[in-house]
């Protein structure tokens, strides 16, 4: 590459037309989030996964016209399976303005299939 510039791939692993965020309560036991506890929906729009590099982030984007609602970077427990449900998981996102700044929020997919995407 000339001038020693690098490029680096970006690639669309997953798009999931329609994903749902929750505000979940705090955690109420060591054995983990139940869905069942989630009560107040607070978005609904698309599920991106991109990869760049070595790098995978999961983008929600609003689905009429693509901004970003919020993302998560795929690292080690960022993503944590609800334990009465295949279908809804936790999802650690991070501010990218400050990435000291994190929020959980509850995911849920619309069909079985998708959650396993």
């Amino acid at each position: 590459m000339a001038g020693g510039d690098e490029y680096e791939i970006e690639t669309t692993l997953c798009m999931i037309h329609t994903v749902h965020v929750f505000q979940i309560p705090p955690r109420s036991s060591s054995g983990g989030h139940r869905a069942n506890d989630w009560t107040r929906e607070v978005w609904d729009g698309k599920l991106k996964i991109v990869q760049k590099g070595s790098n995978a982030t999961v983008y929600l984007l609003d689905k009429h016209n693509g901004n970003e609602f919020a993302q998560a970077p795929v690292v080690d427990g960022a993503v944590e399976k609800c334990v009465d449900s295949s279908r809804y998981f936790v999802l650690r996102c991070v501010n990218q303005k400050d990435k000291n700044q994190r929020a959980f929020i509850g995911l849920a997919f619309n069909e079985r299939n998708d959650a396993f995407e």
